[in-house]
């Protein structure tokens, strides 16, 4: 987050996203991590104050509301997208112990980051203060990621697709191996989120499953 001297309502760039660079999206052999991700120049508040805080500043009260005033059209943000490191205890199974309203067992969701995934999300900001520094801010604050919570993600896995019904979920067209009717075209398919945003690759994958189920068997 960079805090600059004039007023720059970066809220009027719109959205979250108004730029991205992929300069640091492939590998580079001469860093100390495997894999790279996309810098997206943001807006604050998306658009609003109260979606909005200066890291390390009160979020609530009087001082929040002054720094609200003096500061939230002086303040931009540039964040970086990863590309996390695909783990095999990383999933999605059914709760042993804990049931729902009705019984049955709950989903349970077990996330852990990877010490390259802290190393690239260093790097990546690292990079999003570079920008902010030649954009002439004043401050830079840097918040560097220290876990993955399940508001800054994009879900991806746990229905991987292939031939072997022992090894995958579903098959080379996203059909359930075990529930003929069943397709999944979310983010389950892809094995890994790519350190970019995956909406059109879901987009483009749904439209080519649909053309497979209109088809029919093959």
């Amino acid at each position: 987050m960079g805090t600059f001297s004039d007023p720059i309502n970066a809220w009027a760039g719109g959205g979250y996203v108004s730029a991205s660079s992929f300069e640091f999206y492939n590998h580079d052999a001469s860093r100390d991590f495997v894999s790279g991700g996309h810098i997206a120049a943001a807006g604050v508040g998306i658009p609003l104050p109260i979606n909005w805080h200066l890291p390390g500043r009160p979020t609530w009260g009087a001082e929040a509301k002054k720094i609200d005033r003096e500061l939230f059209n002086h303040t931009m943000a540039v964040a970086m997208v990863l590309h996390d490191m695909p783990q095999h205890d990383n999933r999605v199974d059914l709760d042993p112990h804990v049931t729902d309203a009705w019984g049955f067992p709950v989903a349970r969701i077990t996330l852990k980051t990877h010490q390259n995934d802290l190393t690239q999300g260093r790097f990546l900001v690292d990079r999003c203060g570079d920008i902010l520094e030649a954009a002439g801010a004043t401050t830079v604050d840097k918040v560097y990621p220290t876990r993955v919570t399940g508001n800054c993600s994009h879900q991806h896995g746990t229905t991987r697709m292939g031939t072997d019904p022992d090894s995958s979920v579903l098959d080379a067209n996203c059909r359930a191996h075990e529930v003929a009717n069943l397709f999944v075209v979310d983010g389950g398919p892809l094995p890994t989120a790519t350190g970019a945003n995956p909406t059109l690759t879901m987009m483009a994958n749904a439209w080519r499953v649909a053309d497979a189920i209109i088809a029919g068997p093959a």
